[in-house]
C-alpha cells in the first residue's frame, strides 16, 4: 500500500510540475503586458525572459525526474522478474 501511494506522489508530482512550468510562463507574462501599457518596456522584457527561464527549468526539471521515475520503475519490474524466475514469492 504504501509503495503504490509513493508511486502516485511521484506521479503526481511531474503532474502538477507541468502546470508550474505553465504557471511561470504564464504569469510573468501578464505582468509584462501590464509593463509594456505602461510604457516600462525594459521592465517588461525582464518579465518575459525571466518567465521563459523559469519555464524552461522547471520544465527540464519535471522531465528530469519522470525519467529517474521510469528509469526505477523499468529496474523494478526487471528485479522482481528474476525473483519469481527464482521461485522465491
Amino acid at each position: 500500500m504504501f509503495f503504490k501511494l509513493k508511486r502516485l506522489q511521484q506521479r503526481l508530482s511531474y503532474y502538477f510540475g507541468y502546470m508550474w512550468s505553465f504557471f511561470f510562463y504564464i504569469a510573468p507574462s501578464f505582468i509584462a503586458v501590464d509593463m509594456f501599457n505602461q510604457g516600462e518596456v525594459k521592465f517588461g522584457l525582464v518579465f518575459v525572459c525571466f518567465g521563459f527561464f523559469m519555464s524552461v527549468l522547471c520544465f527540464m526539471t519535471i522531465r528530469e525526474k519522470q525519467k529517474r521515475y521510469h528509469e526505477t520503475q523499468v529496474a523494478l519490474a526487471e528485479l522482481d522478474e528474476k525473483i519469481r524466475k527464482a521461485g522465491y514469492e
